[in-house]
């Protein structure tokens, strides 16, 4: 049952300091500065996490029952969020 994204992807740039960037893989384009380091991979997962909360809605209110694809999504998008 995987859901089609038309999210972005996005990944984690390195400012050489204390700071983290956000950068949309398609593009180039900055997302955004993490005055945090340490967050930049949750920031960096967003669409990912999205895409994998609008799957388990889905699954959860058509009483349907995950396939492994979507479980693996699930796994990387939480794996990203946090930094593995």
């Amino acid at each position: 049952m995987k859901t089609q994204s038309n999210q972005d992807k996005w990944y984690e740039g390195n400012t050489g300091n204390h700071q983290g960037l956000v950068i949309n893989e398609e593009t180039g384009e900055n997302i955004a500065v993490v005055y945090d380091k340490a967050n930049t991979p949750l920031i960096a997962s967003a669409p990912e996490l999205l895409e994998a909360c609008k799957l388990f809605e889905d699954i959860t209110r058509n009483g349907l029952i995950p396939g492994s694809e979507d479980l693996e999504l699930l796994q990387k998008a939480l794996a990203k969020a946090e930094g593995k």
